[in-house]
């Protein structure tokens, strides 16, 4: 998947990216939300910014990886003229101070990079468990509602199952180029 990913040429990203701008906007858990984690499109991601762009209405977050040794990331809202740092994967984050950051518990919806999805909800991430961490209070608590955990994603990474683990968070909707898939 990921190889297949990095594969696409930049006018075939390009193209997603807007068909997934407009699937994004019919998208009731996103088109109400007002506090939005994003993510910076790294290895073949689909890339949000056309997205920010187009929906200027809310205020988005960027992840904030932990210190190493912890998996609970937190996030940073994304500012005009914010300073950027490179984190120790070499994925962009906002440099801020920690008085800045907030926690997922925070935010309305949190999209999510993915490896691959299957329609029941399973995600494959890139294997560092941090979203699964940073919303392990979502499976504890019944009452949570938010954020909700939407995956982002070519429409060739889905794949007809995946097992999940007592730990995995599952999605609550999965955004591809072409298809909005509801989990129930």
């Amino acid at each position: 998947m990921r190889r297949q990913r990095r594969a696409l040429t930049s006018e075939e990203r390009s193209r997603a990216a807007d068909r997934l701008t407009v699937s994004l906007g019919k998208l009731n858990v996103f088109s109400a939300a007002r506090r939005v984690a994003i993510f910076a499109a790294i290895d073949g991601e689909i890339d949000l910014s056309v997205a920010v762009q187009h929906y200027k209405n809310k205020n988005y977050f960027l992840p904030v990886l932990p210190t190493p040794g912890k998996r609970r990331m937190q996030f940073a809202e994304v500012r005009p003229r914010a300073s950027f740092k490179r984190n120790r994967y070499g994925i962009l984050e906002p440099d801020v101070p920690a008085a800045f950051l907030v926690s997922a518990k925070e935010l309305d919806s949190i999209l999510a990079p993915l490896v691959a999805f299957d329609r029941r909800g399973g995600r494959i991430g890139m294997g560092g468990g941090f979203y699964d961490a940073t919303l392990d209070f979502l499976a504890t608590r019944s009452c949570w509602h938010h954020p909700k955990l939407v995956g982002v994603a070519f429409s060739f990474q889905e794949v007809p199952h995946i097992d999940r683990e007592p730990w995995d968070i599952p999605l609550s909707c999965v955004v591809t180029e072409g298809d909005t898939i509801r989990i129930s």
